[in-house]
């Protein structure tokens, strides 16, 4: 009996820019979760759309040098391709992560909530998309070099913040970071893609805002990074309005916000973490899943059999392949020093509640003896 394996409806193929020689498409499946998937995997997945047999699919891959049979078609499906979701409940097992960009969200980001909707963003983002325009960007930029020469150079000597100011900074902080996102989405907008909602959550456990720019794996990549950059953008644009009110009033909370922007902007541009530093560098080497792939290289690399050749980069350059390779080292002394860092501080953790323990202990025994 034919074995048939079968593709949900819905799933969609969108070509993908990744600066290789090798063509690369963008998996869309029916729950909206994006992979990037190569020419032989779109071909495969398309001649199971068909409702062929395996044995026609085996028999219409078949040449001289690849054969297949039928069984190691569908081991091959269910170890490689199961975890895209675009199989039937019962013939895949449970999906894992995708190349998603603020779309679905996953781990280390804990998703609480939405902040604005996706029209609202959509009708802002749509009256901003002429901040990108090559005359504003321009202007733009001369201004916050300007408020910044002017803020750095002017900072006076005994800088002081006035009492009970603390929560006015944080308001105006977060209306920055609002902006951030919204300079996403306008970027998106500009190039004719439609941007979804701005959420809120928790990223390792600290308060963070997201920007829902999925349908960037569309675009080339010299747009993608304009929208992973345009947040930064925005949120410079608003140090230069601080910058001015800081400036013209000699307000001290003004210019607490200036810092503030700057320090958050460089954090940003941080690749070790999923912000915009790492989906720029994620854009420029043409790499889905960078983090994994820098985790996962030097241990395929440190316990390949004795022998074997070195583990290869496929479609990297030679000079993007060596920005890899430092990515990964120090991504990976980033998290033994963090692991490192942990273990350090449950032992004093723990050491210190059982020398408190302890303590308490011979204090009783000592109580026990006074009364006796």
């Amino acid at each position: 009996m034919a074995m048939v394996v079968s593709i949900r409806r819905g799933c969609q193929y969108f070509p993908y820019d990744s600066g290789k020689s090798c063509r690369e498409y963008v998996l869309v499946n029916p729950e909206g979760r994006q992979f990037i998937v190569s020419e032989t995997t779109r071909e495969l997945l398309e001649a199971l759309g068909a409702e062929k047999s395996l044995e026609q699919v085996c028999a219409e891959l078949e040449t001289p040098d690849r054969k297949i049979s039928p069984i190691e078609l569908k081991r091959l499906l269910d170890q490689r391709y199961a975890h895209l979701g675009v199989f039937p409940p019962c013939e895949s097992s449970p999906s894992q992560p995708g190349a998603t960009r603020h779309g679905k969200v996953t781990w280390p980001f804990l998703e609480c909530g939405t902040l604005i909707g996706a029209d609202r963003v959509s009708a802002l983002s749509r009256k901003l998309t002429w901040l990108y325009r090559w005359p504003a960007f321009a202007s733009l930029a001369l201004l916050c070099l300007a408020s910044h020469i002017a803020v750095y150079r002017g900072i006076p000597h005994h800088f002081s913040l006035p009492h009970g100011s603390s929560l006015l900074i944080v308001v105006l902080c977060m209306a920055s970071i609002v902006t951030h996102e919204l300079g996403h989405a306008a970027a998106l907008r500009h190039f004719g893609a439609d941007p979804g909602r701005i959420g809120f959550g928790l990223y390792v456990l600290l308060p963070a805002l997201f920007a829902d720019v999925s349908l960037v794996w569309r675009l080339p990549r010299r747009q993608r990074y304009v929208v992973d950059l345009g947040g930064v953008y925005f949120q410079q644009i608003a140090f230069a309005l601080f910058a001015g009110m800081a400036l013209a009033s000699g307000s001290s909370e003004c210019l607490a916000v200036c810092f503030a922007i700057d320090t958050m902007s460089i954090v940003a541009l941080n690749p070790i973490f999923r912000f915009d530093g790492y989906w720029l560098l994620t854009d420029w080497l043409g790499v889905g899943n960078l983090q994994g792939l820098a985790f996962n290289y030097l241990k395929r690399l440190a316990f390949r059999p004795v022998g074997q050749s070195r583990t290869r980069l496929q479609g990297l350059s030679k000079s993007k392949s060596l920005v890899f390779i430092v990515y990964a080292a120090i991504c990976n002394l980033f998290m033994a020093a963090v692991g490192l860092y942990a273990w350090t501080y449950l032992h004093h953790l723990a050491s210190a509640v059982f020398h408190a323990l302890r303590s308490e202990e011979h204090t009783s025994e000592l109580q026990s003896h006074h009364d006796l």
